[in-house]
């Protein structure tokens, strides 16, 4: 049975803003408050967030929430994922942080995976020692520093530095843990040289793991969640075979593969990886991530450097006046190809113009493009997953998912109905959700998620022919054969 009149008030840390959300149990949302964050990109694949101004900004419109509307039942933190922190007990971080889409320790991968410790430089795991090698090569400091995620940092910050946790949903993308059994994984961090009284305790993901006793009121720690996740389940993707993807700079898919552990290696056979979808005291779910590296970066590059439209809203009635592309075929590839190829040497290509190639048949083949990338992902991470019904609703959030031109094309190039999130903000959804179940708001995710209805339902109205964009994405391929050749 449902209380009434609880909130959760959400953090929602991205790679360049913090948000503030709260969610009450009749289901409404309110964005509270917004900051940005300096992200910085610098030479020699560096990716920097200037993490030290996130304590005052958490502890500044948090509180200043709870004065204004009152007391609340339980906070959720949501985050980014990936990124690696070095702090101390004053909470200050000792380094910039290092973004999950920095690729400085590419070598460094490679040379541990011919050790046969299998590492990607999108994980924490070679970020965190990367900071500790400028700080304290030899280690003799070591046992100063706490080594973490963001959702470690932003625990320790809510509790006054109580806490030193991690959530396993967070824990799973750092490559530092065994997911199967969620403890830390020795092998790799004797080769890496992290001592493990550094790194935050793992824990569940929805359930009381401590206070914000930084807060008024010192309100509950019900859920720390992952972005991805945290979308999940704010698409109401808590059973097995549900699925989701989000569409932003890049493209996450993910399905829920139950509660048993399907592999252990870093990638599957389809260029998948799996993730702990969340934890909570009695079981552990699991998920298939598939990875698009380009989505709607390329919505920034027809706007932005093309200059064909002038702002994203306008792409979608510029693609829907013409009936077709006009052969103009577009790989999305700009940061070169994830899932299911894994192609780093990659470039983007816009083939197939001719004299009367028009602006609005490059838009078309722009969101073809990004489409056929959701459809690259979904086919490969159902396939990875086992799911074997292929025309199940395929659950849709993020940036793209309102422009309804973009959604019919992934309809008909997926042949599966599209359901748009009811949320726009899918993520700082379901860890409002997650910690309102955590608080006894809801008896499970399953009831928490009962009311689920999309916003909007797409149906595919013809089946499209991928062939020329699956040959096109082929001659896209190796064109940097030097990172072509980079394997994890």
């Amino acid at each position: 049975m449902k209380k009434t009149l609880t909130k959760a008030l959400i953090a929602d840390i991205g790679s360049s803003s913090v948000r503030i959300f709260s969610l009450e149990d009749s289901g409404k949302m309110t964005l509270f408050a917004s900051e940005q964050l300096r992200t910085e990109h610098r030479k020699g694949n560096a990716a920097i967030i200037d993490v030290s101004p996130l304590p005052g900004m958490l502890i500044r419109h948090m509180t200043s929430f709870i004065e204004d509307f009152g007391p609340v039942d339980a906070v959720a933190v949501t985050n980014q994922r990936a990124t690696a922190v070095i702090y101390d007990d004053s909470l200050q971080p000792l380094q910039e942080a290092i973004s999950w889409q920095d690729f400085r320790t590419t070598g460094r991968c490679m040379s541990l995976n011919r050790q046969n410790i299998r590492l990607a430089p999108n994980q924490s795991a070679t970020k965190i020692e990367f900071l500790l090698d400028a700080m304290d090569p030899k280690r003799t400091g070591i046992n100063k520093y706490k080594a973490g995620t963001l959702d470690n940092y932003a625990a320790a910050v809510l509790s006054g530095g109580n806490l030193h946790i991690t959530d396993l949903s967070n824990a799973s993308l750092t490559g530092l843990i065994d997911r199967e059994l969620g403890i830390y994984d020795h092998r790799v961090l004797e080769a890496l040289k992290i001592p493990e009284e550094i790194l935050p305790l793992p824990v569940s993901s929805i359930g009381v793991v401590g206070y914000a006793s930084a807060l008024p009121g010192s309100p509950p720690i019900a859920a720390i969640l992952g972005d991805q996740q945290a979308s999940m389940i704010g698409q109401a993707c808590v059973g097995q075979g549900h699925m989701k993807i989000t569409f932003g700079t890049g493209a996450m898919a993910d399905v829920n593969t139950g509660t048993r552990s399907l592999y252990k290696d870093l990638l599957g056979p389809n260029g998948c990886t799996e993730i702990i979808a969340y934890k909570t005291a009695d079981v552990c779910s699991y998920a298939i991530e598939a990875i698009g590296l380009s989505a709607g970066s390329a919505i920034d590059w027809l706007c932005g450097t093309l200059g064909i439209v002038d702002s994203p809203s306008q792409i979608g009635p510029l693609a829907e006046s013409v009936g077709d592309s006009g052969g103009v075929c577009f790989v999305p590839a700009q940061s070169g190809l994830g899932t299911p190829v894994w192609d780093f040497g990659a470039k983007a290509s816009l083939s197939g113009i001719g004299p009367g190639t028009t602006k609005a048949e490059i838009a078309r083949a722009v969101l073809e493009g990004i489409a056929n990338i959701g459809a690259d992902l979904i086919d490969a991470a159902t396939d990875e997953a086992g799911i074997g019904d292929q025309t199940s609703p395929l659950k849709v959030d993020g940036g793209m998912a309102e422009n309804i031109t973009f959604l019919q094309l992934l309809s008909n190039i997926t042949s599966r109905q599209i359901n748009v999130a009811p949320h726009r903000e899918a993520t700082a959804y379901g860890a409002g959700l997650a910690a309102l179940t955590a608080v006894g708001v809801y008896g499970d995710l399953s009831e928490a998620v009962a009311d689920y209805e999309p916003s909007m339902i797409i149906n595919p109205t013809k089946r499209a022919d991928r062939t020329r964009w699956l040959d096109a994405r082929e001659k896209a391929r190796k064109n940097v054969p030097a990172l072509s050749a980079i394997r994890f």
